[in-house]
């Protein structure tokens, strides 16, 4: 089957990759950064849980969410159910956290990725070659691929976060690798 752009890319039969990159497990996770993939949902997609996948042990505490824009606030709203904080860094392999079954409908969101202590090369994320995010482009008119902010960790997310650069770093790093998640298709 050839791949369909509007469609989320599914990593197995339950696991979704919804971005535009690739999925890669040697992300870097550096202690007190905000990582955040955006993705356009053409469609509403439900999901009961996401998964995280670790190559190799660690230490500290990670927290993920999901986020969708809200364009008449000008800011992302985190998504009911997808704050999660009880991953664990020192296990190794796919790990999933169950959550109430949400039903995220069509719309930009950012998966969103915290942790406390540097996790070097042991992460699932993303990788891109310059693939069209919401984000939108550069001044060259390269595409950005990801957002980061300087963030003190914290084992709760925030109810928002804004939308702008006055916030977040645009970063468009041809091969960059991402931290990041996946979603569980319910």
């Amino acid at each position: 089957m050839a791949y369909d752009p509007l469609q989320p890319r599914f990593t197995d039969n339950t696991l979704i990759n919804p971005t535009a990159g690739w999925l890669v497990a040697d992300a870097s996770l550096s202690a007190n950064i905000l990582y955040s993939i955006p993705y356009l949902s053409p469609g509403a997609i439900e999901i009961d849980g996401c998964t995280i996948n670790r190559t190799g042990a660690g230490s500290g505490n990670i927290t993920t969410a999901i986020y969708k824009y809200n364009r008449v606030l000008d800011q992302y709203e985190l998504v009911t159910n997808t704050d999660i904080n009880t991953w664990n860094a020192s296990a190794t392999g796919f790990q999933t956290i169950s959550i109430t079954d949400t039903i995220m409908n069509s719309g930009i969101y950012l998966l969103t990725i915290l942790a406390d202590v540097t996790l070097s090369g042991k992460n699932s994320g993303y990788t891109t070659q310059f693939p069209y995010t919401p984000l939108g482009l550069d001044a060259t008119g390269v595409s950005y691929q990801s957002l980061t902010k300087t963030y003190t960790y914290t084992a709760t997310m925030p109810a928002t976060l804004a939308a702008d650069s006055s916030f977040w770093t645009f970063n468009n790093s041809y091969y960059g690798k991402y931290a990041s998640f996946l979603l569980n298709q319910s």
